[in-house]
Protein backbone atom coordinates (compact mmCIF):
# COMPACT_ATOMS: atom_id res chain seq x y z
CA UNK A 1 0.00 0.00 0.00
CA UNK A 2 2.88 2.23 0.69
CA UNK A 3 4.29 1.78 -2.60
CA UNK A 4 1.07 2.35 -4.47
CA UNK A 5 0.95 5.51 -2.22
CA UNK A 6 4.25 6.66 -2.99
CA UNK A 7 3.61 5.87 -7.16
CA UNK A 8 0.35 8.32 -6.89
CA UNK A 9 2.25 11.15 -5.41
CA UNK A 10 5.37 10.26 -8.10
CA UNK A 11 2.91 10.86 -11.20
CA UNK A 12 1.17 13.65 -9.49
CA UNK A 13 4.64 15.13 -8.93
CA UNK A 14 5.80 14.49 -12.61
CA UNK A 15 2.80 16.60 -13.77
CA UNK A 16 3.83 19.69 -11.13
CA UNK A 17 7.36 19.61 -12.47
CA UNK A 18 6.83 19.90 -16.49
CA UNK A 19 4.18 22.23 -15.39
CA UNK A 20 6.34 24.40 -13.21
CA UNK A 21 6.11 28.14 -14.28
CA UNK A 22 9.42 30.20 -15.65
CA UNK A 23 9.48 32.21 -12.60
CA UNK A 24 11.08 29.43 -10.62
CA UNK A 25 13.08 27.50 -13.27
CA UNK A 26 14.02 27.59 -16.47
CA UNK A 27 12.86 25.26 -19.40
CA UNK A 28 16.43 23.51 -19.51
CA UNK A 29 16.27 23.52 -15.20
CA UNK A 30 12.80 22.20 -15.55
CA UNK A 31 13.57 19.54 -18.35
CA UNK A 32 16.23 18.16 -15.89
CA UNK A 33 14.25 18.43 -13.10
CA UNK A 34 11.80 16.30 -14.93
CA UNK A 35 14.31 13.68 -15.58
CA UNK A 36 15.54 13.37 -12.04
CA UNK A 37 12.37 12.78 -10.90
CA UNK A 38 11.48 10.03 -13.17
CA UNK A 39 15.23 8.51 -12.58
CA UNK A 40 14.00 8.33 -8.65
CA UNK A 41 11.19 6.96 -9.39
CA UNK A 42 12.88 4.34 -11.01
CA UNK A 43 14.54 3.67 -7.73
CA UNK A 44 12.22 3.68 -6.05
CA UNK A 45 9.85 1.11 -7.87
CA UNK A 46 13.28 -1.28 -7.65
CA UNK A 47 13.54 -0.31 -4.21
CA UNK A 48 17.04 1.84 -4.58
CA UNK A 49 16.16 4.15 -2.00
CA UNK A 50 19.49 6.04 -1.58
CA UNK A 51 19.39 6.54 -4.86
CA UNK A 52 15.78 7.65 -5.33
CA UNK A 53 16.48 10.22 -2.56
CA UNK A 54 19.67 11.57 -4.14
CA UNK A 55 17.34 11.75 -7.66
CA UNK A 56 14.35 13.25 -5.60
CA UNK A 57 16.74 15.46 -4.11
CA UNK A 58 17.96 17.32 -6.70
CA UNK A 59 14.35 17.57 -8.92
CA UNK A 60 13.29 19.74 -5.90
CA UNK A 61 16.57 21.54 -5.92
CA UNK A 62 15.99 22.32 -9.52
CA UNK A 63 12.39 23.14 -9.31
CA UNK A 64 11.52 24.00 -6.05
CA UNK A 65 8.18 21.64 -6.31
CA UNK A 66 6.53 20.08 -2.96
CA UNK A 67 5.72 16.41 -4.33
CA UNK A 68 9.66 16.21 -5.16
CA UNK A 69 10.41 17.14 -1.17
CA UNK A 70 7.57 15.14 -0.48
CA UNK A 71 9.00 11.88 -2.39
CA UNK A 72 12.72 13.04 -0.60
CA UNK A 73 10.95 12.64 2.81
CA UNK A 74 9.37 8.87 1.58
CA UNK A 75 12.56 7.73 0.84
CA UNK A 76 14.26 8.77 4.40
CA UNK A 77 11.34 7.50 5.81
CA UNK A 78 11.88 4.17 3.67
CA UNK A 79 15.97 4.31 4.55
CA UNK A 80 15.03 4.37 8.31
CA UNK A 81 16.65 7.98 8.93
CA UNK A 82 13.71 8.92 10.56
CA UNK A 83 14.98 11.88 12.53
CA UNK A 84 16.22 13.49 8.42
CA UNK A 85 12.22 12.43 7.20
CA UNK A 86 10.63 14.25 10.07
CA UNK A 87 12.88 17.75 9.23
CA UNK A 88 12.18 16.75 5.54
CA UNK A 89 8.18 17.13 6.11
CA UNK A 90 8.96 19.61 8.36
CA UNK A 91 10.46 21.73 5.91
CA UNK A 92 7.49 20.86 3.57
CA UNK A 93 4.72 21.96 5.68
CA UNK A 94 6.76 25.08 6.72
CA UNK A 95 7.53 25.93 3.13
CA UNK A 96 4.58 24.50 1.32
CA UNK A 97 1.77 24.92 3.20
CA UNK A 98 -0.82 24.69 0.88
CA UNK A 99 -0.07 22.08 -1.16
CA UNK A 100 -2.05 18.64 -1.50
CA UNK A 101 1.72 17.05 -0.54
CA UNK A 102 1.72 18.72 2.54
CA UNK A 103 -1.70 17.59 4.11
CA UNK A 104 -0.16 14.27 2.92
CA UNK A 105 2.58 14.58 4.84
CA UNK A 106 1.72 16.05 8.18
CA UNK A 107 0.34 12.27 9.80
CA UNK A 108 3.60 10.71 8.26
CA UNK A 109 5.63 13.43 9.99
CA UNK A 110 4.26 12.77 13.48
CA UNK A 111 4.73 9.01 13.05
CA UNK A 112 8.23 9.70 12.32
CA UNK A 113 8.67 11.91 14.78
CA UNK A 114 7.61 9.30 17.70
CA UNK A 115 9.96 7.12 16.47
CA UNK A 116 13.42 9.57 17.04
CA UNK A 117 15.19 8.37 20.01
CA UNK A 118 16.70 10.93 22.04
CA UNK A 119 20.46 10.31 24.15
CA UNK A 120 20.42 12.37 27.74
CA UNK A 121 24.34 13.52 28.50
CA UNK A 122 23.84 14.50 32.30
CA UNK A 123 26.60 14.97 34.51
CA UNK A 124 28.14 17.41 31.89
CA UNK A 125 29.87 21.29 32.83
CA UNK A 126 28.10 23.54 30.99
CA UNK A 127 30.84 25.93 32.21
CA UNK A 128 33.22 23.14 30.36
CA UNK A 129 34.73 22.74 27.27
CA UNK A 130 34.25 19.40 25.68
CA UNK A 131 34.85 16.96 22.69
CA UNK A 132 31.11 14.75 21.88
CA UNK A 133 31.10 12.74 19.53
CA UNK A 134 28.35 10.29 18.49
CA UNK A 135 28.97 7.38 16.04
CA UNK A 136 32.58 8.65 15.92
CA UNK A 137 31.20 11.96 14.24
CA UNK A 138 31.64 15.28 16.42
CA UNK A 139 28.61 16.53 18.05
CA UNK A 140 28.22 20.91 17.60
CA UNK A 141 25.52 20.53 20.32
CA UNK A 142 25.42 23.46 23.02
CA UNK A 143 26.23 21.64 26.55
CA UNK A 144 23.97 21.77 29.48
CA UNK A 145 23.50 20.60 32.87
CA UNK A 146 21.11 17.54 30.54
CA UNK A 147 22.54 17.72 26.75
CA UNK A 148 20.00 16.08 24.25
CA UNK A 149 20.73 14.33 21.18
CA UNK A 150 18.73 13.16 18.70
CA UNK A 151 19.15 9.79 17.08
CA UNK A 152 17.61 6.96 15.02
CA UNK A 153 16.62 3.96 16.93
CA UNK A 154 19.93 1.24 16.47
CA UNK A 155 23.45 0.87 18.09
CA UNK A 156 24.97 3.64 18.75
CA UNK A 157 28.26 5.31 20.74
CA UNK A 158 29.17 8.33 22.58
CA UNK A 159 32.29 9.45 23.71
CA UNK A 160 33.32 12.70 25.69
CA UNK A 161 36.42 14.16 26.21
CA UNK A 162 37.33 17.04 28.35
CA UNK A 163 41.11 18.72 28.99
CA UNK A 164 42.42 16.68 32.20
CA UNK A 165 39.71 14.13 32.45
CA UNK A 166 39.70 10.37 31.58
CA UNK A 167 37.28 10.32 28.50
CA UNK A 168 34.19 8.59 28.88
CA UNK A 169 32.50 6.36 25.99
CA UNK A 170 28.98 4.76 26.29
CA UNK A 171 27.48 2.31 23.88
CA UNK A 172 23.81 0.39 23.48
CA UNK A 173 20.94 -0.26 21.60
CA UNK A 174 17.99 2.56 20.77
CA UNK A 175 14.59 1.50 19.88
CA UNK A 176 11.99 3.40 18.25
CA UNK A 177 10.95 6.55 20.27
CA UNK A 178 13.68 5.87 23.09
CA UNK A 179 14.46 8.18 25.47
CA UNK A 180 18.12 7.09 27.31
CA UNK A 181 19.84 9.05 30.27
CA UNK A 182 23.22 8.60 30.13
CA UNK A 183 25.17 9.78 33.52
CA UNK A 184 29.04 10.78 32.62
CA UNK A 185 31.28 10.29 34.88
CA UNK A 186 34.57 11.67 33.84
CA UNK A 187 37.77 11.10 36.29
CA UNK A 188 40.03 13.55 36.86
CA UNK A 189 43.50 12.26 35.52
CA UNK A 190 45.92 11.89 38.59
CA UNK A 191 48.47 14.75 38.86
CA UNK A 192 50.15 12.58 41.77
CA UNK A 193 52.08 10.01 39.43
CA UNK A 194 53.94 13.11 37.81
CA UNK A 195 55.03 14.52 41.49
CA UNK A 196 56.10 10.93 42.72
CA UNK A 197 58.19 10.49 39.45
CA UNK A 198 59.67 13.78 39.90
CA UNK A 199 60.39 12.87 43.68
CA UNK A 200 61.71 9.53 42.70
CA UNK A 201 64.03 10.99 39.75
CA UNK A 202 65.07 13.56 42.87
CA UNK A 203 65.79 10.93 45.11
CA UNK A 204 68.06 8.77 42.71
CA UNK A 205 71.70 8.33 43.71
CA UNK A 206 72.27 8.80 39.87
CA UNK A 207 71.38 11.96 39.26
CA UNK A 208 73.13 13.07 42.89
CA UNK A 209 76.40 11.38 41.28
CA UNK A 210 75.84 12.87 38.08
CA UNK A 211 75.54 16.47 39.81
CA UNK A 212 78.41 15.87 41.85
CA UNK A 213 80.58 15.48 39.12
CA UNK A 214 79.36 18.55 37.63
CA UNK A 215 79.99 20.46 40.58
CA UNK A 216 83.38 19.20 40.75
CA UNK A 217 84.37 19.80 37.00
CA UNK A 218 82.72 22.81 37.31
CA UNK A 219 84.66 23.67 40.90
CA UNK A 220 88.20 22.21 38.46
CA UNK A 221 87.32 24.65 35.28
CA UNK A 222 86.46 27.65 37.61
CA UNK A 223 90.22 26.87 39.44
CA UNK A 224 92.36 26.64 35.67
CA UNK A 225 90.69 30.05 34.30
CA UNK A 226 91.44 31.78 37.98
CA UNK A 227 95.34 30.12 37.73
CA UNK A 228 95.40 31.63 34.01
CA UNK A 229 94.05 34.88 35.34
CA UNK A 230 96.95 35.04 37.78
CA UNK A 231 99.41 34.93 34.93
CA UNK A 232 99.65 31.12 35.78
CA UNK A 233 99.07 29.38 32.82
CA UNK A 234 100.53 31.15 29.60
CA UNK A 235 98.21 32.84 27.41
CA UNK A 236 97.80 31.36 23.54
CA UNK A 237 96.78 33.71 20.91
CA UNK A 238 94.93 31.18 18.55
CA UNK A 239 92.61 29.35 21.24
CA UNK A 240 90.28 26.58 19.80
CA UNK A 241 86.96 27.55 20.74
CA UNK A 242 83.82 25.76 20.56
Amino acid sequence: MARAFLSLILVTGLVAVASAGSAQTTDANRDAARDAFLRGQEAADSGRWADALREFEQAYLMSGVPTALFNAGMALRALGRHKEARDTFDRLIESHPDSPATEQARPLRDEEAARVAVLELAGLDPGAEYELRLDGRRLDVPVAAVTEVEVDPGQHGVSAEREGYETFTWEGRLTDGARERIEVVMAEIERQQTTEEGSSIAKSPILWIAVAVVVVGGAVGLGFWLAKDDGIEPAYDNVFRF
